[in-house]
Formats: structure tokens, C-alpha cells, sequence
């Protein structure tokens, strides 16, 4: 999409908008009790400006050479050194992280699934399906994004990258076309038919997902076990909250499982195709 400005003559330019790209993030495991999918999604111009300022974070004394949520809160991993590190400096740290992913234009995507529920309303077709509750989750954010690109940037399609260091990489892999493919005409082009991998050491926004996904199975799983957990992120009222949290519970996936069986097709495609 091409947007008119004016410059300091007077004359009218075309500023071209800058393609979209979306970072995401698998947490949890088969024996999980919460199966999730997070990440970002912004212009590409946007994702430079973010990573110019996590690479300052990670810069800063004592020096992180990349992010992991796990360690910093096990203190483990890039966090491990006692002689630098303590609650006090990491919490320090956590906070600059949090402010980076909430003061920037980049917009939180998460879906996710009980296992619970899941596997009362899914767990017979396992072995027909394989781990398709991960495809459910995938489908349902290509929906969702799908219809905010519509409203942002119709004209270029997206960029989806993952991280390669994931459970479920083959299943992810063989599904995103039929996944794409099933999504409504609208903006299927605006789709990638094939997804990106890489490293999250070496991709900051992959960290940024990484934050969040970690974080939001954890306050989950916390709230399943009637105790409280998370990281201090803003409240929902909070202007800076940049979140679309997609949850499937037994209600949502059984409508999943009825209309799949009325078309004859297979669930983990309906999603997206309602």
C-alpha cells in the first residue's frame, strides 16, 4: 500500500509501506498441560528499530549474547554466572525486555490450547491425525493474521518465520501449505505458501517470542493449578497492550470437531476454513 506525504518543498512522495513480518514461538510438549504458539508480528521497518534496541539490552553489563526466558528466570544458561548475575540485576534486566516489547509498534499473537480439553475432544483421533492440536493452533493465528494484514498492508504478503528449535518442526512443516491453502481467498495472498526457520540465538524477534510464549503457557499452567505466576507485563487497560490471545477450550474445539465431521474433513483444516 502506497500512502501520499509531503516534503520540506512542498511536493508530494510516495512512501511505500513496508511488508509485514511475523516471529513465532512454540511452549510446551506432549505431557504439557497448556499447548502454545506466540509471537509478534510488525513492518519490517519496525522489527530494525526493536532489534537495534534489544541488541542494547543484551549489551549491557553483564552481557547476554541472546535471550532465553527459561534461563533468565532459572538463572541458568546465559544467566548462570553468580559472580554477575542475581534476582535483583536479572529482574532489572527482564524489565528493559518487557518495556522494548511493549513500547515498539509490534502486535502479540497467541494461540492456545488446554491439553485437558484437547484431549477429551481430540484425543481418540490422535493416531489418525498425529499432533494435530499444534496444526489447530497454527490455523487458527494464519486466520487471525490473515484478516489483520486486510486492515494493515493488503499489498505485500507477510513473512512467518519460526523457531527451528522446536518439538514439532516436521508437522509444522508438511501442514503450512495445506494450512494456507484452507484459509479464506481473501487473504490467502497474503500468506506465505512456505515458512522460514532460524535460530532464535540469532534472530532477536525470535527472543521477543520466545519472552511471551514461555510466559504466557507458564501464568496458564500457574492459573490451572490455582496458584498465580507471571512476568510484570502491562495491564490490559494499558494503551501499550498489543495482544490478540486466541484460547480454545472444550466448547470451541468440540465446534471444531462437530463441523469437521459434518464436512467430512479433516479438523485440523476446519479451523481456518469456518
Amino acid at each position: 500500500m502506497n500512502e501520499a506525504s509531503s516534503n520540506d518543498d512542498g511536493q508530494i512522495s510516495k512512501r511505500v509501506q513496508m511488508p509485514y513480518q511475523a516471529y513465532f514461538d512454540e511452549s510446551g510438549s506432549s505431557d504439557s498441560e497448556v499447548y502454545c504458539i506466540a509471537g509478534w508480528i510488525a513492518t519490517s521497518e519496525v522489527w530494525k528499530e526493536v532489534s537495534i534496541q534489544w541488541q542494547a539490552m543484551l549489551d549491557e553489563h553483564p552481557r547476554l549474547r541472546f535471550w532465553h526466558t527459561k534461563e533468565a528466570i532459572s538463572l541458568r544458561g546465559e544467566f548462570r554466572d553468580k559472580q554477575v548475575w542475581n534476582r535483583a540485576n536479572r529482574d532489572a534486566r527482564l524489565a528493559k525486555a518487557l518495556e522494548i516489547a511493549m513500547s515498539n509498534d509490534i502486535m502479540g499473537y497467541a494461540s492456545v490450547i488446554f491439553a485437558k480439553d484437547y484431549k477429551e475432544v481430540f484425543g481418540h483421533l490422535d493416531k489418525k491425525f498425529g499432533w494435530h492440536f499444534y496444526r489447530i493452533l497454527a490455523g487458527t493465528l494464519i486466520s487471525d493474521l490473515g484478516k489483520y494484514l486486510i486492515e494493515k498492508d493488503p499489498a505485500h504478503p507477510c513473512e512467518v518465520t519460526f523457531d527451528e528449535n522446536q518439538t514439532h518442526f516436521s508437522a509444522m512443516t508438511s501442514g503450512w501449505r495445506e494450512l494456507v491453502n484452507s484459509a479464506p481467498i481473501e487473504f490467502r495472498h497474503l500468506l506465505p505458501s512456505e515458512i522460514k526457520f532460524a535460530d532464535d540465538r540469532d534472530v532477536i524477534p525470535l527472543q521477543i517470542a520466545d519472552l511471551l510464549a514461555w510466559d504466557l503457557r507458564r501464568s496458564m499452567s500457574a492459573e490451572l493449578a490455582g496458584t498465580t505466576y507471571g512476568l510484570p507485563w502491562p495491564s490490559y487497560d494499558d494503551q501499550r497492550s498489543k495482544f490478540v490471545f486466541l484460547i480454545h477450550n472444550k466448547i470451541s474445539l468440540r465446534s471444531m470437531l462437530t463441523g469437521a465431521q459434518i464436512a467430512n474433513m479433516n479438523p485440523t483444516v476446519l479451523n481456518i476454513t469456518l
